[in-house]
């Protein structure tokens, strides 16, 4: 089992620049668990696309991919401030 961890660049806002931090956590038999942290801003939309042709909306989420291999994981959020802010992470499962 292991963490990913990866800071977006940063987008400017009033007083601190929005970051986002994509978590992958690989559980083996082609499980992930992904999850994202946003700060410095006030998320409005978010997708994660899991390098497989699966998409979700939604804040933390377990995939099991269909095959082994390496996939890159991507999470795109839309700040209230009309920003967007994105971080990917590869994955080998």
């Amino acid at each position: 089992m292991f963490a990913l961890v990866l800071p977006s660049a940063a987008l400017a806002s009033s007083s601190q620049p929005a970051q986002v931090s994509i978590h992958a956590v690989n559980h083996g038999s082609k499980t992930v668990t992904a999850s994202y942290t946003l700060t410095g801003a006030t998320e409005q939309i978010h997708t994660f696309n899991f390098g497989d042709g699966f998409t979700c909306h939604c804040k933390h989420r377990t995939h099991t991919y269909n095959k082994p291999g390496t996939y890159k994981i991507c999470i795109s959020l839309k700040t209230t401030g009309g920003k967007t802010v994105t971080a990917c992470k590869t994955v080998t499962v």
